[in-house]
């Protein structure tokens, strides 16, 4: 089977050379979305990352949901809820009619075994979960009820629970535990999820294979199956999606857009997203543990260079975590402009006016190789070698959790529409490393009003704390943010029934796509 695909794609790349553009035959059943970026993990409980996110997404089912373009959380398992008065007691009524994908059901008990295996393991998204609930917050009340009793107020928990990290999983994950480790390395390639996919297969770095739920509560997906590709270079990207090889691609160059816009049979969204770009400098280790020369850096980036060279246009400038229009933006924060000889001066007052060579890593994608480029012309300006190291996916993530690097690049988009996830997540100190606060960035201040923001339901007061939070973060600069870029979606235009999500660029809900000519 696989030397027929490996020629058939030689076959396609032959003709597209000579000017041919052959469409593959269609197939109504099989869906094939085609990424660059590589699978690190199945397990919802460790992975933070989107290209694992999408598939976790159609495995396991989670007490609420988003769905289509939505940012709003609507009921999955939990068909109902309960919020105590004093906002700190959420009890969940679960559907009785769910089950897993090896038949047993889905009850109380496996939702507790979820968030504790979850908090034990405490890695990935679980940070997000400290100081809210711990081991002991978890309640079984009867088989199909649930209850969290918090350790504190923290408002935005219903949308919370949608991220994949609330992913319920089968208890018997337990039965392949060794060492204490909950499951955690069979549940790296394995599946123990109710979702409307079941895991057929993975051949690491070459695809994954998800088949059909036919039992599943919601009703069967119209997809067969589907087919996650990794293929690494933009490039082979756009030519399978002009010859229909492909359904769907994410990791297409931006170069591309115009192009493909203009093919017949495909079909670019443009979509005012929330996704970011940004620059991780690390606090902890090296010259940037030096505030001067972080701002430095700040004033010698070309923001214009990257929103126009780098995004085409479809872009505009960040100036915090808080992407607009969320709840917490503020035009009125501080925002870098290109400024070499403030970023001259900064060097000089932290000693450096000679200059100094930095590690720049990044992962093999596109928009990275293009973003430390840019970057690395400007630094060059002001006598800083930025020494570019490309690593892939995994090794590139562990070297960052790890603080291996001086300056690295990031994207990231929001799993849930509060600003708390961009925040903590980035910067609040339990989260220095796995917890992707990945400049390892510490500041008792920054915590102190990312706290208070947990602490009150009233939306004004919230995006106060928020504001006060993000200007202390702007002036420390251990994030340099780049831009809040336009999501653009590229798929055939057989595909029916997508709607892009503008909180979560990842999401394609394949039980509810179908394709028809």
């Amino acid at each position: 089977m696989k030397k027929r695909v490996v020629l058939a794609s030689v076959l396609t790349f032959l003709l597209a050379l000579s000017g041919v553009v052959a469409v593959q035959a269609f197939d109504p059943t099989t869906f094939i979305f085609a990424t660059n970026e590589e699978i690190d993990t199945l397990d919802p409980a460790v992975t933070y990352a989107n290209t694992s996110f999408r598939e976790i997404y159609v495995l396991y089912d989670r007490l609420v949901t988003y769905e289509g373009a939505s940012i709003e959380p609507k009921p999955m398992l939990a068909s109902q809820w309960d919020i105590s008065e004093d906002g700190l007691t959420y009890t969940f009524y679960l559907r009785k009619d769910v089950k897993f994908h090896d038949g047993t059901p889905v009850t109380a008990e496996a939702v507790q075994y979820s968030f504790v295996r979850a908090i034990e393991i405490g890695k990935g998204p679980t940070g997000l979960y400290t100081g809210i609930i711990d081991t002991d917050s978890c309640e079984v009340v009867d088989d199909y009820t649930f209850r969290l009793c918090l350790l504190q107020k923290f408002p935005p928990l219903i949308p919370l629970l949608g991220m994949t990290m609330g992913a319920i999983v089968n208890t018997s994950v337990e039965d392949h535990a060794v060492d204490g480790d909950h499951g955690e390395a069979w549940l790296t390639e394995n599946d123990a999820g109710s979702g409307p996919f079941i895991l057929e297969s993975w051949d690491r770095g070459q695809e994954m294979v998800l088949v059909a739920n036919k039992d599943y509560w919601g009703g069967a997906p119209v997809l067969d199956k589907v087919i996650i590709r990794i293929v690494p270079e933009p490039s082979t990207l756009r030519m399978l999606m002009e010859t229909g090889e492909i359904d769907m691609a994410e990791g297409i160059s931006i170069d591309s857009v115009a192009g493909l816009q203009a093919t017949a049979g495909v079909t670019v969204d443009i979509v005012d997203g929330m996704f970011i770009h940004y620059l991780n400098l690390n606090t902890q280790k090296g010259p940037f543990q030096d505030r001067k020369l972080r701002q430095a850096v700040a004033y010698a980036v070309d923001y214009e260079a990257i929103l126009e060279g780098v995004s085409l246009g479809y872009a505009i400038q960040l100036r915090s975590p808080i992407p607009k229009p969320m709840l917490g933006f503020d035009e009125n924060l501080p925002e870098y402009r290109h400024d070499l000889e403030e970023a001259k001066r900064l060097l000089a007052e932290a000693g450096k006016a000679g200059g100094f060579e930095v590690d720049f890593l990044i992962a093999p994608f596109d928009t990275y190789q293009r973003i430390s480029t840019s970057v690395q012309n400007d630094l060059r300006k002001i006598g800083i070698t930025a020494n570019i190291q490309q690593f892939a996916w995994p090794t590139y993530m562990q070297k960052l959790f790890d603080g291996e690097f001086d300056i690295s690049v990031m994207g990231w988009s929001p799993d849930y529409a509060d600003p708390d996830q961009n925040m903590w997540t980035h910067l609040h100190s339990t989260n220095a490393g796995p917890g992707w606060n990945l400049a390892h960035y510490q500041n008792p201040e920054v915590d102190y009003w990312m706290f208070q923001t947990r602490q009150t339901t009233d939306s004004q007061k919230r995006a106060q704390y928020f504001v006060m939070a993000q200007a202390l973060a702007i002036s420390d600069s251990p994030y340099i943010w780049l831009q809040q870029r336009n999501f653009l979606p590229i798929y055939r235009s057989w595909v029916k029934g997508y709607e892009p999500n503008p909180m979560m660029n990842f999401y394609v809900a394949f039980d509810k796509v179908y394709k028809e000519q």
